[in-house]
């Protein structure tokens, strides 16, 4: 966002946070003036700019990979949750079995011959 002036980088933030994709509203928050029907237009116009194209998508690339926990992160938690003694038993249990679906625990491996040939067919256990 270094080729952007101060105002737009402000868009480009309020587009990709609190203005959650609203042109009019994002131009309103990174200060342009006038009423809702002028800030429409410059919000449109800002938004078709390459460079604030640009911004806009490595913004979104850095909020949504920072807000979106990866899978090794989800089962450090379950882990955390289902060894925690302090925590009910039956929450613990809940972990347990979602870090076991996570990591296909739960999955029946079943062999059928037909023709020679052998395919594997793959059923999830009843009840999980």
């Amino acid at each position: 966002m270094q080729e952007l002036t101060e105002k737009q980088r402000r868009f480009v933030e309020a587009y990709v946070g609190e203005a959650q994709g609203n042109a009019t509203r994002a131009a309103k928050l990174a200060g342009y003036s006038g009423k809702d029907d002028a800030l429409a237009v410059r919000g449109a116009e800002v938004v078709r700019n390459r460079k604030v194209q640009l911004a806009i998508e490595e913004a979104r690339a850095s909020v949504t990979s920072e807000a979106i926990a990866t899978r090794e992160e989800r089962q450090t938690f379950l882990t955390r949750t289902m060894r925690d003694e302090g925590i009910e038993p039956k929450d613990r249990i809940k972990a347990c079995e979602v870090l076991g679906k996570m990591q296909g625990d739960f999955i029946e491996k079943h062999e059928v011959k037909h023709e020679g040939a052998a395919v594997v067919v793959r059923f999830p256990v009843r009840g999980s």
